[in-house]
């Protein structure tokens, strides 16, 4: 009988060690487009928009998803990643989201081509990207658009963005969320570059 009980305690042990050792498995995310109808009216084809730079914080420049609690504590979540850089990740799904709000297909994600050719370009500062312990999803972020010749249309804009999570919140909720965040900014955004493109042109009289 001894040898069974040694030959179950070195079973177990192995069990034991083998659990120990194992690595977390890890869940990768990525931000969607969640438009769906474009603004009125639609955006000149002739025109061209450029989208970027997308300047984001140090805090968020990592692969884990940030959640932040209301002490101001930043929690990283090691088993739950972005699937690229969030950066780039934002800043085509903007560029998607503006497509469709928009109505054209005229979008170039910067700085990838000459200033000279981009007709409008759309630069943003966020400041906040992250979802807190309060039960809410927030987006802070100062933009602008600036013409072909660098002159500022619009000013700086800021757009603060708070969207609500339901209780029984999952990281998947989360980027659900911030995905629609983005979106609310795009519809921002694009009703500023509609109603810049459909200002009446001033006519000079003697």
């Amino acid at each position: 009988m001894m040898p069974d009980i040694r030959n179950l305690y070195l079973l177990l042990t192995i069990i034991l060690l083998t659990g120990c050792g194992s690595t977390p498995v890890s869940h990768y995310y990525m931000l969607t487009t969640t438009v769906q109808l474009p603004i009125t009216p639609k955006l000149s084809d002739a025109a061209l928009i450029g989208v970027g730079p997308i300047r984001f914080p140090k805090y968020l420049d990592r692969p884990q998803i940030v959640t932040r609690s209301t002490n101001a504590e930043i929690y990283l979540a090691e088993t739950d990643r972005w699937a690229e850089p969030l950066q780039e990740n934002f800043t085509r799904v903007l560029a998607e989201n503006l497509s469709l709000l928009l109505g054209t297909e005229r979008i170039s994600i910067e700085p990838s081509r000459n200033h000279d050719d981009v007709d409008y370009r759309i630069t943003a500062e966020i400041l906040q990207f992250d979802a807190g312990d309060n039960g809410e999803v927030v987006l802070l972020v100062y933009w602008s658009i600036q013409s072909r010749d660098g002159v500022n249309l619009t000013g700086i804009q800021k757009s603060e963005i708070r969207l609500p999570l339901s209780r029984s919140v999952v990281r998947a909720d989360i980027v659900i969320k911030l995905s629609e965040t983005i979106a609310e900014l795009g519809s921002e955004i694009a009703i500023s570059i509609s109603q810049i493109t459909t200002k009446p042109t001033q006519v000079n009289t003697p």
